[in-house]
């Protein structure tokens, strides 16, 4: 993993997202760790001391240009990050804080895996289009393998079941001040609010979490050669999708590189493998 990846601003936004107290409803639906979700008062403890640190020390940064500051922030924001992991892996066990940084990198710091997820969820989303749709035309019949799997994806996949858990945020969600600059694009409230920007990543992470489960799913369900028959099918069908851009890249699905089960391995954990352990059982 390069250390470019910590020159992402979200780091703060997204270490912090699962512990605010209003997303608590949603976590179910997040594919966190069991163990985390059980024990999340220790996270909440952990990345707000670790945010806040990190808000004290980057004031007090100094720099002589630009390419300084820009390289002691990337520090900053790595040890920040390394520090919040480690604390985890001391109270709940090393396993749990790796699992828990392969969550961050796969739903907020990966542009490859939101290009997947986004256009498997189109896809698998023409598994259920009627012949009242006006894409029905595009529609190429799937694998005679995946059919018996279409109850089970249905609420994965489709967008009905993301349309009502996007409302219920937006009903739940803090509103805060809509910025000067952002009225000159799209429609402002007349109470000049809109919904805070972590609703954007909670959304995101929502969406893409149960597209890898409907993947997960197909993967758990069917052989490699079927699995194969699922990506070519995906292919050929994502091809042949409407598009206003015209035609899709269907490299984009990343062939079965998603098709797992399991969050994908990143290139360099942050949690020290030797780490002194301090783990808190989960029915303490």
């Amino acid at each position: 993993m390069k250390s470019e990846i910590y020159r992402n601003i979200l780091w703060p936004t997204a270490l912090v997202l699962p512990s605010l107290d209003w997303i608590e409803i949603f976590l179910p639906l997040l594919g966190l760790p069991n163990v985390f979700l059980e024990q999340r008062h220790l996270w909440q403890r952990i990345s707000t001391e670790a945010t806040n640190n990190y808000e004290i020390r980057r004031k007090k940064l100094k720099w002589s240009s630009n390419q300084e500051r820009d390289l002691k922030e990337v520090t900053l924001t790595r040890q920040m990050v390394a520090e919040s992991l480690n604390e985890l892996a001391n109270l709940l066990g090393k396993e749990v804080a790796k699992e828990f940084e392969k969550w961050l990198h796969f739903h907020f710091f990966n542009h490859e895996v939101k290009m997947a997820m986004m256009y498997w969820g189109r896809v698998l989303r023409y598994l259920y289009l009627t012949e009242e749709s006006r894409n029905f035309k595009n529609k190429i019949s799937p694998p005679t393998v995946l059919i018996p799997l279409l109850p089970e994806l249905e609420d994965l996949v489709k967008l009905e079941p993301r349309y009502k858990i996007r409302q219920e945020i937006r009903r739940i969600a803090p509103y805060v001040q809509i910025e000067e600059w952002e009225k000159e694009y799209g429609d402002v409230s007349e109470d000049g609010m809109k919904p805070c920007f972590e609703t954007v990543l909670l959304k995101e992470a929502i969406d893409q979490t149960l597209t890898f489960k409907a993947l997960e799913t197909i993967s758990k369900r069917l052989n490699k050669k079927e699995c194969q028959q699922v990506v070519d099918w995906a292919s050929n069908q994502l091809k042949v999708m409407d598009s206003k851009r015209g035609a899709l890249n269907a490299e984009k699905l990343c062939g079965n590189k998603y098709l797992r089960v399991g969050l994908p391995e990143i290139e360099r954990s942050l949690v020290i493998d030797s780490v002194a352990s301090n783990k808190i059982e989960a029915d303490e």
